[in-house]
């Protein structure tokens, strides 16, 4: 894999988009990101509605590791 997207820090900049996107009804930047981690993995470049998915899955992850971490501090 390339120097881009590597990281942690990389995903959590999608993340990051990924809520925006859904904050402010506009997929133009998570796309852009999208589409360039497409480009340099010699991937398939997502349609908008593939997108829109991969932001709802973002969000369905994010509100399952809030859950879980509230239940984990919950039942120490």
């Amino acid at each position: 894999m390339n120097e881009m997207f590597t990281s942690y820090g990389d995903w959590a900049l999608f993340f990051s988009l990924a809520i925006k996107a859904r904050e402010e009804k506009c997929i133009a930047e998570a796309k852009q990101w999208l589409i360039l981690y497409s480009q340099k993995n010699d991937l398939a470049i997502p349609d908008d509605g593939e997108i829109r998915y991969i932001i709802d899955d973002v969000h369905e992850w994010l509100a399952k590791f809030d859950e879980n971490w509230a239940d984990n501090l919950i039942h120490r």
